[in-house]
């Protein structure tokens, strides 16, 4: 079994069946109303995706699926004069119809469509105003009537109509790749289906559709200034649900230790429970790393908690930012 990261999805072979037309040369794969047609002729390669009616929806053409070696690498050196590592890529091209929209992907900055677009599926913090992103998601729609979902828990790389005008590449750093396509008779049914194979996410509590409100990137601020802004949204009679306190509730470059800045908030207790009087719902932003400044840094750094490099030095996993919604912080 491989300990590497997996997703768990939702499979079953009932619905499928398999036929074989030797003197056509042609193979057919159908999954319920989904048909993948294969060209069995020697020495060529041809799949195509269809609807029920017959429709094309996308599929591989010459020279779409590969494996790439990539030798600018660290291990790739010539100096023992015996042995050269080179990096490995799977790669796969995906067919794009004439006018064919990509949309999907996860948390984009960018334009809505993906086509023209290099997108990696790597989630990092970049802010609103980069190619990086929070909640990469490896899945997308097609205006032609499908969906495709790479299964893959690394880094993915997606070329939509970028490198080729005619196609989506796809690669993967692996020795393998695994896509599936999704068909449905609209958007919704295709987004239906890929949630019964990936898993859907539990109701979220009614409270939280309310109005939100959050000190931001603000990087001085006390209980003055966040009763200057619930003050502000009372007196223009906009309703709040909850409070977000982001990063600098506690002291500048102490994250994550969980203490409230006592020269900003001098009785975090009472004045929380003074928010909540309000009727608002509280959150904070918390980071699951410990800043070097931090008195808990040295004590995670003798008991062994953090990760470590090769070279045994302390790390600092570059992570995603995890936002806790908290009833009580008391």
């Amino acid at each position: 079994m491989s300990n590497s990261p997996n997703y768990h999805l939702n499979t079953t072979f009932a619905h499928t069946n398999i036929t074989h037309d030797n003197h056509a040369n042609k193979l057919e794969y159908a999954s319920g109303p989904l048909a993948l047609h294969v060209n069995t002729v020697p020495n060529e390669l041809d799949f195509v995706f269809r609807s029920p009616s017959g429709k094309k929806l996308t599929g591989h053409s010459f020279r779409s699926i590969g494996y790439v070696a990539d030798q600018r690498t660290e291990a790739h050196s010539y100096k023992d004069g015996i042995y050269a590592a080179k990096q490995g890529y799977m790669l796969v091209e995906l067919d794009l119809s004439v006018g064919e929209k990509v949309y999907g992907l996860g948390e984009r900055f960018g334009p809505f469509a993906k086509n023209g677009q290099k997108v990696n599926i790597w989630n990092e913090d970049g802010g609103t105003s980069s190619e990086l992103a929070y909640k990469n998601i490896p899945f997308y729609i097609s205006s032609n009537g499908y969906g495709v979902f790479v299964n893959h828990p690394g880094k993915i790389s997606l070329e939509v109509q970028s490198e080729r005008t005619t196609r989506v590449n796809i690669s993967v750093q692996d020795e393998e790749i695994q896509y599936f396509i999704v068909y449905g008779d609209s958007p919704k049914d295709i987004l239906r289906r890929y949630t019964a194979l990936t898993g859907r996410p539990g109701l979220v509590p009614s409270w939280s559709y309310n109005l939100w409100l959050t000190t931001s990137f603000t990087t001085n601020y006390d209980e003055q200034t966040v009763t200057a802004f619930l003050d502000g949204f009372r007196d223009r009679d906009i309703q709040l649900g909850v409070f977000h306190f982001d990063c600098f509730w506690m002291k500048s470059y102490q994250w994550c230790d969980f203490q409230f800045d006592e020269e900003m908030f001098p009785d975090p207790a009472g004045y929380l429970k003074r928010l909540k009087e309000r009727g608002l719902r509280i959150s904070v932003w918390i980071n699951p790393y410990i800043a070097q400044a931090s008195p808990l840094f040295e004590e995670g750094k003798k008991s062994g908690y953090f990760i470590k490099v090769s070279q045994n030095r302390a790390s600092y996993p570059t992570t995603l930012s995890i936002k806790y919604i908290f009833n009580s912080l008391i």
